[in-house]
């Protein structure tokens, strides 16, 4: 259903990250990267939760640099403890 929501809205964020999210939780976290992508290219403005599901993208991805950047990004627009402790966990991060 998500990816017939894609092909009729390409450029709906929500629709966007809903199918990198399950791409994610299917274990394609290389599939999933450009969705989540393409839906923190086309909001309208900055969004946590997006950032967030970078951020647990790169880090399946094994690209440590990449993953704390965008949980950084995410704590920036909402400093939550969920988030916080993703970046804590994050390597060569310290601890807030």
């Amino acid at each position: 259903m998500i990816e017939k929501a894609v092909k009729l809205e390409p450029k709906n964020a929500a629709f966007l990250d809903s199918l990198g999210w399950v791409l994610y939780k299917l274990d394609k976290p290389q599939d999933a990267l450009k969705h989540i992508q393409k839906a923190i290219e086309n909001n309208e403005e900055a969004d946590a939760t997006l950032y967030e599901h970078l951020g647990d993208i790169y880090s399946a991805l094994h690209k440590t640099d990449q993953a704390r950047q965008a949980f950084q990004k995410a704590y920036s627009i909402d400093p939550n403890e969920q988030i916080q402790r993703k970046l804590n966990a994050a390597p060569g991060s310290a601890p807030r």
